[in-house]
């Protein structure tokens, strides 16, 4: 039974690597696997996740353990972006090849509808990983920068809040789990209450919060809430000396008071 040829395959192989390639390049930057060096460069991209995460930090230098952790974060990410590459070859040249098999051969405009049916939804699931990376790198990011702050006022487990973005896309997770009841006030939380992976429905539904956000396209920024400091109409406020925010919240005390 005819199919596709070995050198068929492997142009149609190269073609989707370069693609991806590319897309890989713009958010991760020069880093790769094999050499997992981070470089901040003006020659390549400015937006990527390794900007990202500096950023977050309030554009501090990282040190070796931040590196470290984002060298893990960047993994991650290509990892997904090389699952779903390989993904998308084999799709592309399964179609292309049953096609052929059934029909006996295949014309160049079915095959450019075939790959640009399979790219689409590979575009789709890529713009899921780079919302739902780029949302992990800038709160891990941001948790760095807490715990350097709370290191250096004597906090080793910082009270933190999510800053929630309010339109017609918030969800009821991020309004729900990073709010109190009155969809206004931030809930605090001891940084070590905060999970660093992405939540499932379950963890959800129960309340839990990470750094990954509430879901893939989250939008919410963790932040570090100063001792002394409440919330006043929603907002970050100074209350007073010795206030303690996650007490107030804990005991049914009126955080906005």
């Amino acid at each position: 039974m005819k199919g596709i040829s070995s050198g068929g395959k492997r142009v149609i192989e190269s073609s989707i690597e370069k693609l991806f390639n590319d897309v890989a390049y713009k958010l991760l930057g020069p880093f790769t696997r094999q050499s997992k060096s981070i470089l901040f460069t003006s020659k390549g991209p400015s937006k990527t996740l390794a900007h990202l995460f500096v950023q977050a930090m309030n554009n501090r230098e990282p040190n070796a353990k931040e590196r470290d952790l984002l060298k893990g974060l960047l993994g991650t990410a290509e990892n997904y972006i090389s699952s779903l590459r390989d993904r998308t070859k084999s799709n592309v040249i399964d179609a292309i090849d049953g096609e052929i098999k059934s029909k006996g051969s295949i014309s160049p405009d079915k095959i450019k509808e075939i790959v640009g049916r399979e790219m689409g939804k590979s575009r789709d699931h890529m713009k899921l990983i780079t919302e739902a990376e780029s949302t992990k790198v800038r709160n891990h990011g941001a948790a760095m920068d807490i715990l350097k702050v709370g290191d250096a006022i004597g906090t080793k487990d910082p009270v933190c809040y999510f800053v929630v973005v309010h339109d017609d896309a918030t969800c009821k997770y991020c309004l729900n789990n990073h709010l109190l009841s009155d969809q206004k006030t931030p809930r605090v939380f001891k940084f070590s209450q905060i999970k660093h992976t992405y939540l499932t429905t379950a963890d959800r539904k129960a309340g839990e919060v990470s750094t990954a956000g509430q879901h893939p396209h989250c939008r919410c920024t963790l932040v570090m809430l100063s001792p002394g400091f409440g919330f006043k109409d929603g907002k970050a406020a100074w209350i007073g000396m010795g206030h303690d925010e996650l007490g107030s919240q804990n005991t049914g005390i009126s955080a906005g008071s």
